[in-house]
């Protein structure tokens, strides 16, 4: 990658941090899920996959109205 690609260094820490954030919220959702499940007795983890997805489509509205917003400034 060229340094042409890169507009500046805060906007690469802006998208990497975009992925962090996925990560940290879908191990959140995973871990609070199994503990609803164990909890609750839920031997199928509907917890657990309810919350990954509803985590997943948050977090990806996030990054898409980001993505939106920084094209939207140029």
């Amino acid at each position: 990658m060229s340094d042409k690609n890169i507009k500046s260094p805060s906007a690469l820490m802006k998208y990497s941090s975009l992925g962090v954030e996925l990560v940290v919220v879908l191990c959140l959702a995973a871990w609070l899920g199994r503990w609803l499940d164990n909890k609750y007795g839920v031997e199928k983890g509907l917890f657990t996959i309810f919350l990954m997805l509803f985590a997943l489509v948050g977090s990806m509205y996030r990054v898409i109205k980001s993505l939106m917003n920084e094209q939207n400034k140029k």
